[in-house]
Parts: C-alpha cells; structure tokens; sequence
C-alpha cells in the first residue's frame, strides 16, 4: 500500500512541476508579446499625432499691416 501511495505521490508532484513550468512559461511568452506590442504602438501613436498636429498647426500667422497715412 505505501509504494501504491509513493508511486501516486511522485506521478502528482511530477504533473504538478510540469503544469507550474508551461504556465510559467505561457507567461513569459506573453509578457514579451504585449511589451514588444506596446513598444510598437507607442510609436505609431506619436506618429499619427505628429502627422495630425502637422496637418492642423498654421505654419505661420498672416499679419495685415495697414498702411501709415500721417507722414
């Protein structure tokens, strides 16, 4: 009876170490991919925001001087 238990109790630990390990690294796998995904769409956003300030910034104000009439 305690082989039976023993076997049963390594096959446990063994399936347990094995689940922690492939959850850690599925984690790890997709902490790369969200960080490497926020690198790039940070990136994007400052462009389109340059893009769009550029499109609706004035490149420089007109000024109309009226002419000095008192000589």
């Amino acid at each position: 009876m305690h082989k039976r238990y023993m076997f049963a109790k390594k096959i446990n630990e063994g399936i347990r170490s094995f689940i922690i390990g492939t959850r850690k690294a599925v984690n790890s796998v997709v902490n790369a991919i969200f960080n490497t995904v926020e690198t790039e769409s940070s990136k994007e956003k400052t462009e389109i925001k340059d893009i769009y300030s550029e499109m609706h910034k004035p490149k420089g104000l007109l000024q109309v001087v009226p002419p000095k009439f008192n000589h």
